[in-house]
């Protein structure tokens, strides 16, 4: 600021004063037959570039009686705003209002915002003579912006979280940044003086400031139009906001500004369309029971994301979002251009997962996956989970983690009529994968010793995991392949079962404890009993000996099985139990009704949006990305292999977990942070 002025430039002559940072000469008008809303009792104070001497010649014309400061081209609206406090709160104004030429020549809408932000702030006479009455009834009304404008913090922080936190610091507010609050947006509004009287005491040098051209978001300038909005809130002041017609009101928490995109949680919150990117190795039906089926259910259209048997990056910019499922078996690289596209053309990016996507377990050898599958993790704006479990043990790489349960998709399971059944034959059923080979290892004597017990009337047959070394070649044991996994005829194959008890024995570590009930509904529709492993969702949806049973130990499997193989009414009732469980609470049909039903428990109102997320989980972020991007093959496998020593130590997170339950997120990113230890080291 120009030194040589005369400190009698600095006299209160009205009880208002009015800030303006002028920028272009061509809007001076423009603010001039604003201004003339005021009336002629304020003071008047422009500040303006030092070296735009056209424009300071324009102003001194159009405006004789104002106090024109030159000033850097340094901190837009904000450092001048400042430098203007520290001579004008001493005077004791009563009211303050702030505008700027704000012209946003990046922005198709720039006029018609600043016009709008002109209109609810001084747009009339009986505009302003409002505002002033709002001041004078309230004593604790701070500022009041421009309906429309007053926005809250957690839809609006950007990068800045970090930067208000500094601010709240250094004017004597420890602790965390406050999760809402609202702020004016553009920096323009109405204000008590006294609100800013804190800056008085806190030094805020220009060189702080980023010279011109700054970025569009994380600049001191961009905090401070925030913490205007904070320092309000937190001297325990009110923000209001008013429109046109000079109605005062509290602020709308939902308010988002319409001269600029929705934020995340608003995005996702309106979302009519949905790129789904599937999986190229293999039809899982997944897919149809997470993806296509509950969103058509909600009303939202699904684009397919493959063209000409690959990913199409393009395909993002014609949906409102995009969506993994699953495991990303296809490498970084592809999944490197998808988030791209997504922040290109600014759609927020959803995973859903339904199963712990870095299974411990020695049997998965998955490894190829994990680093875009962790990448992708990290990078989505809502992570979608299938039970309370998983969310607890994925949510520290993602704070925007919501559970979706998984739902039986009653277009393809039939609800089959339960009927008694006094048959000779005794069939029991286990149906799995290799990844489920432990599940069946870890109950295989059973199984043998109960085959012997009662041979004569009792079968076992195993479908898709291989037969227990204990069990080849006892009597009554047979193998079959496991179908085609597409949704579909994977339902029709488990319908045509001539099964009378089906098991899902579960092992017990993290990625079981993280399994959906989805077994309990597909094999209660077929209207068959079971027994299931006591822990995880089974547990948490099975009510023991009632709808189903419960086992931990071999006693235990071994005498729920004798119960069901002797008792045939127990079969029959526990049956029918199921599946009227299933039907009446656990059918897709009757529980996704609208997009609300799929996302929002956390959609909008626990959405952090895409820049404070990344500030969360930036280091192996950064880390990965790095490495990755080397395209260094020996590099990448590597990792890999550091990857699966990492594995063991997420075999003790269960363990861990048990002993130190008071600290769970503690327990459960020890892995994520010995892999960030690997990554770094690279």
């Amino acid at each position: 600021m120009d030194k040589s002025k005369s400190k009698q430039i600095w006299q209160k002559r009205n009880d208002t004063a009015v800030v303006v940072h002028a920028f272009y000469a061509d809007l001076v008008d423009e603010l001039s037959d604003n201004l003339k809303n005021l009336g002629t009792d304020y003071d008047l104070y422009i500040t303006a570039p030092e070296n735009q001497p056209q424009l300071l010649s324009k102003l001194s014309k159009t405006f004789p009686n104002a106090v024109i400061i030159p000033f850097i081209n340094r901190g837009r609206d904000i450092l001048p705003f400042l430098e203007i406090l520290k001579k004008i709160i001493p005077l004791n104004y009563e009211y303050l209002v702030k505008v700027h030429t704000k012209k946003s020549v990046h922005m198709a809408h720039g006029n018609n915002w600043r016009q709008d932000l002109y209109e609810k702030l001084i747009g009339s006479p009986d505009l302003v003579k409002t505002v002033k009455q709002a001041f004078k009834d309230n004593p604790k009304l701070g500022i009041i912006g421009p309906e429309g404008h007053v926005v809250e913090s957690r839809f609006y922080m950007g990068g800045n979280s970090t930067i208000l936190k500094g601010l709240m610091q250094r004017f004597g507010y420890p602790g965390e940044v406050p999760e809402r609050f609202f702020f004016s947006a553009s920096t323009m509004f109405w204000c008590r003086p006294d609100v800013f009287k804190p800056f008085l005491d806190v030094m805020i040098e220009s060189s702080e400031f980023d010279e011109e051209p700054i970025p569009a978001d994380f600049t001191l300038a961009h905090g401070l139009e925030r913490f205007f909005g904070l320092i309000n809130s937190l001297q325990g002041y009110e923000i209001k906001a008013i429109n046109e017609d000079a109605q005062v009101s509290d602020p709308n928490p939902y308010q988002t500004i319409r001269f600029i995109g929705l934020p995340t949680a608003f995005r996702l919150k309106n979302m009519g369309t949905l790129v789904f990117y599937r999986d190229l190795n293999e039809t899982k039906a997944s897919e149809t029971y997470r993806i296509t089926r509950p969103y058509h259910l909600a009303g939202v259209k699904i684009i397919d994301g493959v063209t000409d048997g690959k990913y199409s990056p393009e395909q993002v910019d014609s949906g409102d979002a995009l969506i993994f499922q699953g495991k990303f078996q296809r490498g970084y690289a592809d999944y490197f251009r998808l988030h791209q596209a997504s922040l290109k053309y600014h759609r927020p990016m959803i995973y859903d997962v339904d199963e712990l996507l870095f299974d411990s377990s020695a049997e998965n050898k998955d490894d190829k996956a994990i680093i875009p599958s962790i990448s992708a993790l990290l990078d989505a704006d809502l992570l979608i989970t299938s039970t309370p479990k998983l969310q607890e043990v994925l949510a520290p790489f993602n704070p925007n983690t919501t559970v979706f349960p998984n739902y039986l998709d009653d277009q393809v399971w039939e609800l089959k009529p339960v009927t008694p059944k006094e048959k000779d034959i005794i069939r029991i059923c286990f149906i799995g994968n290799e990844n489920d080979q432990a599940d069946l290892d870890s109950i295989a004597p059973v199984i043998k010793q109960i085959l012997t017990n009662y041979s004569s009337n009792l079968q076992f047959e195993i479908i898709g995991t291989s037969t227990p070394k204990c069990l080849e070649g006892i009597p009554g044991v047979s193998w079959k392949a496991l179908p085609p996994t597409e949704h579909k005829d994977y339902a029709e194959f488990c319908q045509r079962l001539n099964a009378d008890i089906f098991i899902a024995p579960l092992i017990d570590n993290l990625y079981n404890a993280c399994k959906s009930p989805l077994k309990f509904f597909e094999y209660s529709a077929i209207g068959v009993p079971g027994v299931y492993g006591a822990m995880g969702s089974f547990k948490a949806t099975i009510n023991h000996g009632v709808d189903g049973f419960l086992a931990n130990s071999h006693a235990d499997w071994f005498s729920c099985l004798k119960e069901l193989i002797l008792k045939p009414e127990l079969r029959h009732n526990m049956a029918m139990a199921a599946q009227s469980k299933v039907e009446k609470q656990y059918l897709l049909s009757r529980n996704i009704h609208s997009l609300n039903d799929i996302i929002g428990g956390i959609v909008p109102d626990q959405i952090i949006d895409r820049a404070t997320k990344s500030a969360q989980t930036s280091y192996l972020q950064k880390s990965l990305v790095s490495v990755l991007e080397s395209n260094d093959e020996v590099n990448y496998y590597k990792i890999l292999n550091e990857l699966s020593e990492t594995k063991a130590s997420l075999k003790n997170a269960r363990t861990e977990i048990e002993m130190f339950k008071s600290s769970t997120s503690w327990k459960i990113t020890r892995p994520l942070r010995r892999l960030s230890e690997l990554i770094r080291k690279r």
